[in-house]
């Protein structure tokens, strides 16, 4: 089943929930516009639907000196249902190359693959038999040994200490605090306010002797 753009039914649109859910590299958003001249022996009254298809003849790694740059050729096929000026369905195809390139961002990881979707397409029959055609790729490109867990969190450093560090150094001196009190309680209550008071401290050789 595809989706209705411009009174044209489009086949061949990856479906949203197929569309990568996660990034395992890096993924990258394209669009291209064309104009596809037709045969002015193909009359058309008007266009009813188009199945869009890919072929990736090749792709290739510019490895510049401060970037590299993806680049990828192959051919994009249409095939196109139509109503001729008598009424009666008939159907063409065309073929047309495209070339797309892009920049890889993490120069140091090695690219493993490349997919590449069809996110959504726009076409419209214009004067003079012109096709015009708005196509926006998605390019999922997957690095090697990539894992989704060898993301690390987010830790803000404070004077060489993450967060968590200090945290913990609160927590145990709040608990430091919270002894001590407790301690002095006792003292308070086992030595009499006055000598408590007098001396703040406890010889503790008198206490026994």
């Amino acid at each position: 089943m595809g989706i209705v753009r411009n009174d044209v039914e489009i086949q061949g649109i990856t479906p949203e929930n197929e569309l990568p859910a996660e990034i395992s590299g890096q993924l990258i958003e394209l669009s291209e516009t064309e104009n596809l001249i037709i045969d002015k022996d193909i009359k058309i009254k008007e266009i009813h639907k188009i199945n869009v298809d890919m072929e990736i003849k090749e792709n290739k790694i510019i490895n510049a000196p401060l970037s590299r740059i993806f680049v990828i050729d192959g051919y994009k096929k249409l095939n196109i249902s139509y109503l001729d000026t008598e009424d009666n369905l008939k159907v063409f195809e065309l073929e047309s190359p495209f070339n797309l390139f892009f920049d890889v961002e993490n120069s140091s990881e090695e690219v493993e693959e490349m997919r590449l979707h069809i996110a959504d397409a726009y076409f419209e029959l214009t004067k003079n038999n012109t096709l015009y055609c708005y196509t926006i790729y998605m390019a999922d490109i997957r690095f090697f040994n990539y894992k989704q867990g060898d993301k690390q969190e987010k830790v803000i450093k404070i004077n060489g200490q993450n967060e968590a560090e200090i945290n913990t150094q609160k927590e145990a001196a709040v608990q430091e605090i919270s002894i001590s009190k407790e301690k002095t309680a006792e003292l308070k209550k086992a030595v009499p306010e006055e000598n408590y008071m007098k001396t703040g401290l406890i010889d503790i050789e008198a206490e026994y002797l």
